[in-house]
């Protein structure tokens, strides 16, 4: 009997391997250039919203990298 719950990363990997270099591509760049360049203006000194967007926006390009090469490997591992 199969699984109902399949992950992501599972789906990827029964995807063809282009789909996942695409999602790689495409996810370095959001994270990595689209996120921080977004202009989000502060209402009052203590906008809570403005603290947590600079915080994911700090976050987002460090994680750029790592969820790249995570989709590249999925690509590889779909093309086997």
């Amino acid at each position: 009997m199969a699984r109902k719950n399949e992950s992501i990363l599972e789906m990827l990997v029964h995807f063809p391997w282009w789909v996942s270099f695409v999602l790689s591509i495409a996810s370095y760049l959001i994270l990595k250039y689209y996120i921080p360049s977004m202009n989000i203006q502060q209402n009052g000194s203590a906008d809570i919203a403005y603290m947590i967007y600079k915080g994911l926006a700090n976050v987002s390009t460090m994680l750029a990298p790592i969820v790249a090469l995570l989709l590249m490997i999925l690509a590889a591992i779909s093309a086997i």
